[in-house]
């Protein structure tokens, strides 16, 4: 079933800089997409839907073709595929994300 929220906060990306928190467990996760910082109470909530996991937070903008989310630090190399997935998954969406180091 689709996540009505972040269908909406990836089409949003597509013309305005939105602030995402993504929680990585293996090849696995869970992505939150906002127009604000997300608050500590929905990433907890978050890390425990997924049971653990690495968060990684900062920003996306762009098409779907070329998705780019910015973080502050060198993430996992698993990152990309697994944004892919989630998002198609969570999204039914069709991404190809770019991630690069702010």
């Amino acid at each position: 079933m689709e996540d009505a929220e972040l269908v909406s906060g990836l089409k949003m990306a597509k013309s305005k800089e939105m602030f995402f928190a993504f929680f990585l467990k293996g090849s696995d996760g869970v992505l939150i997409v906002s127009r604000s910082k997300i608050p500590a109470t929905e990433l907890e909530a978050a890390k425990k839907e997924i049971g653990g996991g690495n968060l990684v937070e900062g920003t996306v903008k762009g098409p779907t073709n070329e998705m780019v989310f910015k973080v502050a630090k060198p993430p996992s190399p698993k990152l990309a595929d697994a944004l892919k997935k989630v998002v198609k998954r969570d999204a039914g969406i069709t991404i190809v994300p770019d991630v690069q180091v702010e």
